[in-house]
């Protein structure tokens, strides 16, 4: 994630990764990568995961004090055998 604009206030993007777990343990499991809207910035998180077959991997981002900030996010998904 990139922060494009920053606001000079003590915000923050929340980007949250969520998919139902291929080994059975938990029925869903997130993970999150946190960027502040201070000033310009990148947040980089890597998250090897085991997914179910046939079942969506969502990723979401929600806001807190970012009036005026805009962002990108970028994902890469790779399938190792």
């Amino acid at each position: 994630m990139v922060d494009t604009v920053s606001n000079d206030r003590d915000g923050l993007w929340v980007g949250e990764l969520q998919f139902t777990n291929g080994a059975g343990d938990e029925p869903f499991a997130a993970f999150s990568v946190l960027l502040e809207t201070q000033r310009p910035q990148t947040a980089v998180a890597d998250f090897p995961i085991r997914a179910a077959a046939g079942k969506p991997i969502k990723f979401s981002v929600t806001g807190y004090r970012t009036e005026g900030t805009k962002y990108n996010v970028w994902i890469v998904v790779e399938q190792l055998m």
